[in-house]
């Protein structure tokens, strides 16, 4: 991964579900061209974004290896001592036929109920544990805090009951800042990939 008119090197051979770490680069608008390691004139994506002064930004290559593109998110690195702070980011080509993905975040072992009339019992109504809305492909949701421990995320079509992906479990720790990427792994199964934003 290159960015800039000087070809700056962000990254090198960086194999799937890895990480480069964070570089400086010049503020302004900037260029990032990713290429396989193999053939370096060949353009896997090209995107532009502008950078700026006391920002950070990810690069994300998401989508079919036969088709990858460029996704750019800014990134908060800030870490609560007594508060985990995550995110998700729906990187799962094969739910791109989806309108958007809701998103629920729950204790272990919590069901969920969307039909919030069918009886009176209110503390497992799938509202109540809904943290995000709509959240297309690709695109990164905001910063939740929650305290450390462990969780389940469900991820359903947008404005239905039809869960995409059912109770994956993940762990925060306090001070943790994280970016947990739905995507698909090498036999095509969705899964969390937890990315240390820090």
């Amino acid at each position: 991964i290159r960015a800039g008119v000087q070809r700056q090197e962000l990254g090198q051979n960086i194999p799937f579900r890895d990480v480069a770490n964070y570089v400086q680069i010049a503020s302004g608008e900037t260029d990032v061209i990713a290429t396989p390691t193999a053939d370096p004139s060949t353009f896997l994506f090209l995107e532009e974004f502008n950078a700026f002064v006391h920002s950070s930004f990810s690069v994300y290559a998401v989508g079919p290896a036969a088709d990858v593109d460029g996704l750019i998110v800014q990134d908060s690195r800030r870490s609560i001592p007594t508060l985990a702070r995550f995110r998700f980011l729906h990187a799962a080509a094969s739910l791109d036929a989806e309108d958007a993905l809701d998103i629920y975040v729950t204790p272990p072992g919590q069901v969920l109920d969307f039909d919030a009339d069918d009886d009176e019992d209110e503390s497992d109504d799938a509202a109540t544990f809904r943290k995000f809305a709509a959240v297309a492909y690709p695109s990164a949701t905001d910063y939740l805090a929650l305290e450390e421990g462990s969780y389940e995320v469900h991820f359903a079509a947008a404005g239905t009951s039809r869960v995409l992906v059912d109770s994956a479990p993940f762990t925060v720790a306090n001070g943790d800042v994280t970016t947990y990427v739905l995507h698909e792994s090498e036999t095509a199964t969705l899964e969390l990939l937890p990315v240390d934003d820090r």
